[in-house]
């Protein structure tokens, strides 16, 4: 059985970069991978997502991974891959780095470990052009947007509403407009309900998002909508 090993650097929130681990090991484990997750912050609310799946994340500051060897590492921050090469010893077949913003500085392109990655991946073209800015070369970077698991296509919505009544908000990084946004179509008699860290806190998922009539977001979220 191959074996992979996806690092990034806090597994917490449920954010964008810790739901992107999620649904990677999920996936790997699916394609018949042997899946194990490192970081070097890990606890809830995701982590009952990681229980509830039985995969196991280790915060490798604190534990030794399973094996001395694994086929593929994947790593979405370079402080992970410094760690686990330098300090953990652990040998690889291949090393892929993803890079889910052009912002962070955590995923921010190592370029002195690039000898031991196999493939740069950018979520976006911007994401792309930063990390070239930084000094890849553009053919090192591929292109990888955000995914969407399988169980998004199972059931899609079928019936509409005439009129806009529900309106969903998803976003860990709310401007003041939307907030107030939400007060003028509840001054409307309009079903507002916003999701991310400081409101209501859950996975999203299709049954979620079929309550709705819009949805508001960015990020991941919009492509699952």
């Amino acid at each position: 059985m191959k074996t992979i090993l996806l690092l990034t650097h806090h597994l917490k929130d449920l954010a964008g970069s810790e739901i992107n681990i999620l649904e990677l090991s999920k996936e790997f484990r699916n394609l018949g991978f042997r899946v194990e997750v490192g970081t070097f912050s890990y606890g809830y609310p995701i982590k009952k997502h990681f229980l509830d799946e039985s995969i196991e994340v280790k915060n490798i500051l604190h534990e030794k991974v399973n094996t001395s060897r694994y086929d593929l590492l994947w790593v979405q921050h370079a402080p992970l891959l410094a760690f686990i090469l330098f300090e953990a010893e652990i040998e690889f077949g291949h090393i892929i780095f993803s890079s889910l913003s052009p912002y962070e500085p955590l995923e921010a392109p190592p370029l002195h470990l690039k000898e031991f990655i196999s493939l740069f991946l950018a979520n976006s073209n911007e994401t792309k052009e930063k990390m070239v800015a930084e000094g890849l070369e553009s053919s090192d970077v591929q292109l990888f947007p955000n995914s969407v698991p399988h169980n998004f296509f199972l059931s899609p919505k079928t019936l509409y509403a005439k009129e806009l009544q529900r309106v969903a908000i998803v976003s860990n990084h709310l401007p003041k407009e939307l907030y107030e946004l939400k007060k003028l179509l509840q001054s409307r008699d309009k079903r507002v309900d916003i999701y991310g860290l400081g409101n209501r806190v859950e996975l999203i998922s299709p049954e979620i998002l079929r309550e709705y009539d819009a949805i508001i977001t960015i990020g991941k979220t919009v492509q699952y909508a």
